[in-house]
């Protein structure tokens, strides 16, 4: 897909995933519908985008949210989203303190899921714009983990 859009200035490293999502969406492109929110604000956000919701922690902290437990699925009522924030909370005062944030990502849950993809474009020097692809945290459970000695 070639992406004809231009996008304002400010996207930079260290965007968080609903910064990438807002412009994946700038671009044009689908992406589920969301909202940053407050750990108090998340159930009114959860209801207003409807359910079934995600909540995820945000934290430059939390590259890898889902190995924190920084991640609820499927929430279906309002309880469930104010709960969820106080388990994600838990989780991830127990995997790393520092990373502890009242910003949280609450987005619409897409059923079934196709695919969960890691994407990154960054400028090299020497290259100039570099893209990684791959596949995202779903497959982990899925794919053979190998360890080399």
């Amino acid at each position: 897909m070639l992406i004809s859009r231009r996008f304002p200035s400010g996207l930079v490293a260290g965007s968080d995933e609903g910064e990438a999502k807002a412009w994946l969406r700038h671009a044009g492109m689908p992406a589920p519908a969301g909202r940053d929110a407050d750990g108090r604000e998340a159930p009114d956000a959860a209801a207003e985008i409807g359910f079934p919701v995600a909540v995820k922690m945000l934290s430059d902290r939390l590259p890898h949210k889902i190995e924190a437990g920084a991640v609820v699925l499927r929430l279906s009522n309002r309880e469930g989203a104010e709960d969820a924030v106080a388990r994600v909370r838990a989780a991830v005062r127990r995997h790393d303190a520092g990373a502890l944030s009242d910003r949280f990502l609450v987005e619409e849950t897409i059923e079934p899921p196709l695919a969960e993809i890691l994407a990154g474009v960054r400028t090299d020097p020497r290259f100039g714009l570099a893209m990684t692809l791959g596949s995202g945290a779903c497959w982990r459970s899925w794919w053979p983990t190998r360890s080399r000695s």
